[in-house]
C-alpha cells in the first residue's frame, strides 16, 4: 500500500506541475521572457548598450560590447521578477566590402564572419562607463556563455552582387570627419554547434523564422545605430579613443557609443507536451505499482 501510494502521489505532483505552469511563464537560462516569449506572441526584443571600434576599410576588424539593458521591455528580467542578474555581450566581424552611398561622406560598410557571445552574471549590472572598454571586455569574457550566435550570410544581396553578415551606413561629416555616425544591421543565427552557450537558452531562441536573402533562415533581427559624441572617459583617458574626437579616426579605437536591438521569436514547448510529462510520470507509478503486486 505504501508503494501505491507514492506512485499515485508522484503522478498527481507532476499532474499538478502540469496544470500549474502558468501561460504567459518563459523563464529560461535565469530570465524571465514574460508573455511576450510564450503564448500566443512567441517573440522576444532585447535593447542593449553598446561600444565599439572603429573601421573604415576592407580587412578592417571591428569589436564592440555592451550590457542587455531590457529583455521584452522589462528592465528587471531576472528570474523571480528582479535586477540581480545581467547579461552582456561582446562581438567581433570584419569589413568585407566598403561602397560609397553617393551620399557626402558616407560608405556603406557590409561586414562578414560576424560572432556575438551573450554572458550572464548572477550579480547585478555593473557600470561599463566607470572603467575602460579593456577592462570591460576582460569583464565581461570572465563570465558565462549564455547563448553564441553567428551573421546569416546573404543578408544583403545587394544590386552590387555583394552578400554579407550584416552592412552599416557610417558617415563621416565635417571637416576631417570630425563626427561619426553609424546606422544598420543584420540577421543572427543561434550557433548550437560550438557548445558554449546555455542549451536550453540557445533551444528556446533557434526559431528559424526570419527568411534570409539567400534562402536560408535565421532567428534574430540586429539593428544598431552610434556615433562619437560622448565615448567612454577612461577611453579618451588612456589614449584607445582620443583620435575619435580629433577629426582623423584611428581604425581600431573605441570611436562609438549607441545602441542596439535585438529581436526574434522563441521556441516553447506546447502546454500539451506538459500534459505528457504529468502522463508519463503517472504511467511510471502505475508500472511500480504493478510490479509491487507481482512480488
Amino acid at each position: 500500500m505504501v508503494k501505491l501510494k507514492q506512485g499515485l502521489a508522484t503522478a498527481l505532483a507532476a499532474g499538478a506541475l502540469a496544470m500549474s505552469m502558468p501561460a504567459s511563464a518563459a523563464i529560461v537560462g535565469g530570465i524571465d521572457f514574460g508573455v511576450l516569449g510564450s503564448d500566443p506572441f512567441r517573440s522576444h526584443l532585447e535593447t542593449a548598450t553598446i561600444a565599439a571600434t572603429f573601421a573604415q576599410a576592407v580587412g578592417d576588424t571591428s569589436t564592440s560590447y555592451g550590457y542587455i539593458a531590457t529583455v521584452n521591455g522589462d528592465v528587471t528580467y531576472c528570474q523571480g521578477n528582479n535586477a540581480n542578474c545581467s547579461l552582456y555581450f561582446i562581438a567581433t566581424n570584419t569589413v568585407s566590402a566598403a561602397v560609397p552611398t553617393g551620399n557626402p561622406g558616407q560608405t556603406a560598410l557590409y561586414f562578414d564572419d560576424t560572432e556575438i557571445t551573450v554572458y550572464y552574471s548572477a550579480a547585478p549590472a555593473a557600470n561599463l562607463l566607470t572603467q575602460d572598454s579593456a577592462a570591460n571586455l576582460a569583464f565581461i569574457s570572465a563570465l558565462t556563455p549564455w547563448a553564441t550566435l553567428n551573421g546569416e550570410n546573404g543578408t544583403d544581396a545587394t544590386a552590387d552582387g555583394l552578400a554579407a553578415d550584416t552592412k552599416v551606413n557610417q558617415t563621416l561629416a565635417g571637416a576631417g570627419a570630425g563626427s561619426i555616425v553609424v546606422a544598420g544591421g543584420g540577421l543572427l543565427s543561434i550557433n548550437l554547434a560550438d557548445g558554449l552557450g546555455d542549451a536550453f537558452v540557445e533551444a528556446f531562441l533557434d526559431a528559424n523564422t526570419i527568411l534570409t536573402a539567400n534562402g536560408t533562415f535565421a532567428d534574430i533581427i540586429y539593428t544598431e545605430s552610434a556615433n562619437n559624441n560622448n565615448l567612454n572617459p577612461f577611453d579618451v583617458l588612456n589614449g584607445s579613443a582620443d583620435s575619435c574626437l580629433t577629426g582623423a579616426p584611428v581604425v581600431g579605437e573605441w570611436c562609438l557609443q549607441g545602441s542596439a536591438d535585438l529581436r526574434g521569436n522563441t521556441v516553447i514547448p506546447e502546454p500539451g507536451s506538459l500534459a505528457l510529462v504529468g502522463l508519463a510520470v503517472a504511467g511510471l507509478g502505475l508500472a511500480r505499482r504493478r510490479r509491487s503486486i507481482a512480488r
